[in-house]
């Protein structure tokens, strides 16, 4: 099934919005793009509100002007869960802030922080995985910001390329 999204005020199949583009240069180039993760149960989010204020907290504490972003979030979550049916299966979805316009410097934002959900199908961890286990590789990392989820995650992929790769835990 193809899933909808929705991007900076309007609603459009997963595969086609894309988060990354040359007129968000705070967000993608300066990395300056949080994030959290939210799935579905039974046609709702779960904590919804919970993950809502996670987000406006942590772009307050990167001092991430919002605007209407939030707002627009909320209001686009129940069109998100009616057109993906979210009643009869569960998806994640991903709910974006990104850096917004930006000044003449490159710097700073011209505006407020651009809102973004994009939403999958979520996929269970499997029956032999709960059953039987699995092995965990883990890494010293520490984030910038304690409070804040950004989107940069370079250090995860490296892990992944050695760590995991050299214990077997893939």
């Amino acid at each position: 099934m193809t899933m909808t999204s929705f991007h900076r005020g309007q609603f459009g199949p997963t595969n086609d919005i894309g988060l990354l583009g040359v007129d968000d240069v705070l967000g993608t180039l300066r990395g300056y793009r949080i994030f959290t993760t939210v799935r579905t149960v039974a046609g709702q989010l779960l904590d919804q509100d919970a993950h809502l204020n996670r987000l406006f907290n942590a772009a307050e504490f990167i001092q991430m002007s919002v605007g209407n972003a939030i707002h627009e979030l909320r209001d686009a979550i129940p069109t998100l869960l009616q057109t993906n049916q979210c009643h009869k299966q569960d998806v994640v979805m991903q709910l974006f802030l990104s850096g917004g316009g930006v000044q003449p410097t490159g710097m700073s934002a011209l505006d407020a922080a651009w809102p973004s959900i994009l939403v999958r199908e979520y996929h269970p961890v499997s029956d032999d995985l709960l059953q039987n286990g699995f092995k965990l590789a883990t890494m010293a990392h520490e984030r910038a910001f304690a409070p804040v989820k950004f989107t940069f995650y370079a250090s995860s992929v490296i892990a992944h390329h050695t760590v995991v790769k050299q214990h077997q835990a893939d």
